[in-house]
């Protein structure tokens, strides 16, 4: 990671599933981290806990559609057996905030504007 001799001033990483010992260094450099609904499931809980330790103003959101789709309960958008549709979006937004203790739609997107800026 400090090979790379420039980085952007800032830069996404994509549905980000690593520790937070690579977000910590990565943050250095400029990172955001992209939150999917996939990371609801039950067995994707140690990547909510690295969420739960990132800055809140680094946090954007997505859904991966088609692909990864979120559990069934975050599903309000279905298009067939396991293909994903944006408007789910707002669920995950939900579900993020809750689990983050935060009110997620005010905050991401002054976050994707932020970012997008």
């Amino acid at each position: 990671m400090d090979e790379v001799p420039e980085w952007p001033e800032k830069f996404l990483m994509h549905s980000f599933g690593g520790s937070i010992e690579i977000a910590e260094r990565l943050l250095k450099k400029g990172a955001w981290f992209s939150f999917s609904g996939y990371f609801l499931h039950e067995r994707k809980r140690k990547v909510l806990e690295v969420f739960r330790k990132l800055p809140r103003d680094r946090i954007l959101l997505e859904t991966d559609a088609p692909e990864m789709i979120p559990p069934g309960g975050f599903v309000k958008f279905p298009l067939g057996e396991n293909i994903n549709h944006p408007a789910n979006l707002r669920a995950i937004a939900e579900a993020l905030g809750e689990e983050l203790g935060a009110g997620p739609m005010t905050r991401i997107r002054e976050n994707g504007r932020h970012f997008w800026s």
